[in-house]
């Protein structure tokens, strides 16, 4: 083997391993000798040659996208995870680590807070005690019945008498007339008298109803007294309390 040979061998091989070292990325300068390219072998050494099939770019740089890496886009969505928590209708709370648990208000129960527009114990102080009093309703007050208003109110009995012209008789100067009416004892004590409805807008008959100065019961019938003789029959309603 001649000299001339193996110096062309030795540059040949130098020549490779400069394609070689350019290849990984690294620049060799022209001119560079045998000796000089261990330095550029180095410098391959811990240099990041591709990711994911991409090689850098001249500032020794690798851009990748999403989809290079298996990664979801930018704008994405994410389907309904299926979690179970061991229990079923149970209300979900977060314990100190943030983690999530079942709690022990049911389903159910939570939705008893359905329609709440407002703090739930600001409202339940404000209502009544189970065990309260009512005071009993005044002239001057609002209030509940007391049991004796109560029983007078439903004695309140009402009648409706007819008084026709015929009824009436004189003596010892005034006009008296007596009507059956159903119901009426000498206890029975008229609080309210009135000229019946049919015969409102009537002027005889209100002019009639007008004439009688008061009234007296007795026992299944009702007494009235005028000083004259109404010209015309009309009705009364009469309204009594219990005695």
């Amino acid at each position: 083997m001649s000299v001339q040979s193996e110096i062309d061998r030795i540059e040949a091989a130098r020549d490779d391993i400069a394609d070689a070292i350019e290849e990984q990325g690294v620049t060799v300068p022209a001119g560079t000798k045998l000796a000089g390219l261990a330095a550029l072998v180095r410098q391959i050494v811990g240099k990041v040659l591709s990711v994911c099939g991409k090689g850098p770019d001249d500032n020794g740089n690798i851009a990748l996208s999403a989809s290079d890496v298996g990664a979801a886009a930018s704008s994405h969505r994410h389907g309904v995870a299926d979690i179970s928590i061991g229990q079923a209708s149970r209300a979900l709370v977060s314990d100190v680590t943030g983690k999530l648990y079942w709690s022990n208000v049911t389903a159910t129960e939570l939705g008893y807070l359905d329609g709440v527009t407002g703090p739930l114990q600001t409202q339940l102080n404000n209502k009544a005690a189970a065990n309260h009093t009512h005071s009993a309703a005044t002239t001057g007050a609002a209030g509940f019945l007391s049991a004796d208003d109560k029983t007078k109110i439903d004695g309140i009995r009402v009648w409706s008498i007819t008084v026709p012209t015929s009824a009436w008789t004189s003596a010892s100067g005034e006009y008296t007339a007596a009507i059956t009416a159903t119901g009426v004892t000498s206890s029975t004590q008229i609080v309210a008298c009135a000229l019946a409805s049919s015969y409102v807008g009537n002027a005889d008959a209100e002019q009639a109803a007008a004439v009688w100065t008061h009234l007296e019961t007795g026992a299944n019938r009702v007494t009235l007294h005028a000083p004259s003789r109404p010209a015309a029959a009309f009705g009364l309603v009469l309204a009594s309390l219990p005695s």
